[in-house]
Parts: structure tokens; sequence; C-alpha cells
């Protein structure tokens, strides 16, 4: 070894590479042995929420598969920070996750410095899914296509209003970026609880919300609401409801994903090892069916591209934060 560092820049970089090789074998052992503890998970949503559920149904597989506990913890508040502080904190050593939504990411895209910073303090590790968005409205009201909708609105201008679960939501930037590609104008009616926005379509008290679509199923099959359109891809929980961006050229629909993340730094064997138990648990016969009964679309995406998907998710909040002229509350 003193040979190496007395021989410069070749000496350190033939260090580096035995130090790497020195490492790797370790790496992968620690990977092997994990977890020896239970894991804690931190949750951002609240207990029953739809979040919570998705994340539990994968969960508690996981446990099986690792033989280990996983404690999940409900830290709802702050738009996600009160879960995510003390993951930042936390030893990057697989023994606390964070179960999240991209709702920092708007804080962050919309230019708040808090104690965290959700893209360089965390290792994204596993996508659970998402629970497709719709736009639906009373069934009462006259309107029975999403482009029925954009044409009353363009021709009366601030006389419809649409709920959302709150600034910054995404199904509030969804419609905020739909308005702007349409040339269209409606109130944004801000709920601090999604569903409550469904409920008052479904009671006659609101014409148009934007909401989680298994929320809504059983209403549509009521016939107390119709769905317009769905904000991703078509669903197969809404047969021949279109894509809004069937409708409207250029519209991406913001994320909602549910997905898992641990502390900066966690090295490269545990986050892989955690994602393949995930992928593995995501895939059992009764997580699947529990998932798609809650209206799930599952992911099975590997950490890198989940990584790479957080990246564009911050370039496109912000974009229509500042197209907008959204104002996001710290």
């Amino acid at each position: 070894m003193t040979d190496c560092l007395s021989k410069g820049k070749w000496g350190r970089i033939r260090l580096g590479v035995l130090s790497f090789a020195c490492a790797l074998p370790c790496a992968l052992a620690i990977a092997q042995s994990f977890p020896s503890k239970p894991i804690r998970a931190i949750s951002q949503f609240g207990s029953g929420a739809s979040g919570d559920l998705a994340s539990r149904i994968v969960l508690s597989p996981m446990a099986d598969i690792l033989g280990q506990p996983i404690v999940i913890e409900n830290r709802p508040g702050a738009t996600g920070l009160v879960a995510s502080e003390p993951v930042a904190r936390a030893a990057p050593d697989g023994y606390t996750l964070l179960v999240s939504s991209p709702s920092q990411l708007v804080r962050f895209a919309g230019g708040y410095k808090g104690s965290v910073d959700p893209v360089k303090d965390f290792t994204p590790i596993f996508p659970v899914g998402d629970n497709p968005t719709g736009i639906f409205v009373n069934a009462s009201l006259p309107i029975n296509t999403f482009r029925e909708l954009l044409d009353y609105s363009r021709a009366n201008p601030n006389k419809l209003s649409y709920g959302t679960s709150g600034v910054g939501s995404k199904s509030h930037l969804a419609a905020e970026s739909i308005q702007q590609l349409s040339s269209v104008k409606m109130v944004h009616v801000p709920y601090k609880v999604g569903n409550q926005a469904l409920l008052d379509v479904i009671a006659g008290q609101l014409p148009v919300s934007l909401s989680i679509s298994d929320l809504a199923v059983p209403h549509m099959r009521a016939g107390k609401i119709k769905a317009l359109a769905i904000l991703g891809d078509r669903s197969n929980a809404f047969p021949g409801v279109p894509a809004v961006a069937e409708v409207v050229p250029g519209f991406i629909a913001p994320p909602s994903w549910v997905g898992f993340s641990g502390p900066a730094s966690m090295p490269q064997g545990l986050v892989r090892r955690l994602s393949e138990v995930a992928t593995r648990a995501i895939r059992t016969p009764e997580a699947a069916a529990k998932m798609q009964s809650i209206g799930y679309e599952v992911w099975a995406y590997p950490p890198e591209e989940f990584a790479a998907m957080i990246r564009r998710d911050v370039e496109l909040i912000a974009r229509i934060i500042r197209e907008s002229n959204i104002k996001i509350e710290n």
C-alpha cells in the first residue's frame, strides 16, 4: 500500500481501485445479511388514506420476505415535511424508510428552501404506483364529455367551479395546466381533504371535482356523477373515458405516485435488495388483488428509473407553477 502511495496520481488511482474492490464484498455482505432487526417506515399519509393503504399492501409481504417486522409510523403534516425530516437525519443503513408522494417536490419546485431537500436528501428505492385521478361532474349537469366541459368553460369564463385536494396538489396543478393549454377559466376551490370535493359534487354543491378514482367508482355506478376524463393514461376502471391528453394536446399529467425512499448515501446493495423485495411483494397475487381493489396502477421500476422520474417530475411541476403563476404556501 505504501508503494501505491509513493507513485503519485497513478498510485492514488490504484489505491482507489483497491479500496473499491475491498468495499464491494463488504457491501454485498451487508445487503445479504440485512435486515437483522425491525425496519421503520415513516409515512407522510394519515392512517386510512389512499397512499397509506397502498403502502401497507406492499410493506406487509415485504416484512414476510425479509423475515423482520416493518413498523409503520403515520406522520402526516406540512405536505410531507413532518415525515421526511426524521428520515433525512437517519443513518443510511436501510432501517429507516420514507413513504411519500410528490407533495414535497411541489414545495421544492415552487421555490421553498426548507430543512429538507426532497431530491438531495433521499435515496429513491421503489415507486409503488399511482391512483388515477379523474375529472367528475354532477350527474345533473348538462355536460357529458370533457370537450363539452372545455367548450362551456371557454364560452363562460369563471362560471364553473372545480374542487381539488388543495393548492399545489396533483389535481390543482393538472387543472391549471389544462386551463393554460385550452384557454379556459374556472374557479378553484381548494379542500383540505380531497374526497370532500367529490362528496360536494355528488351532493350538487359543486359542479366539478378532480378526485382519485377509487373514491368515485361506486358513485358512478349509482348514477350520481359522470367521469369526463382521466389525467394520466386510460384506466380499466373507467371504460370509454378518454385521457386528458387525447383532448388537450401537450398535456402531461402531474405526478401522484406513492413511493419508498431512504436517507441519502444508502449503499447500492441495500437499495437494490429493498427494491427487489418490494417488487416481489407487489407481485404476490394477494397484493396485486388488493391494489386493484383500491384502484391503483401498479409500478415496478428499478431505483435508477425512480430517481430519473423524480428529476423529471421536479422539472414538470416547476414549469406548471411558473406558467400558471401558482403561489405555493410554505
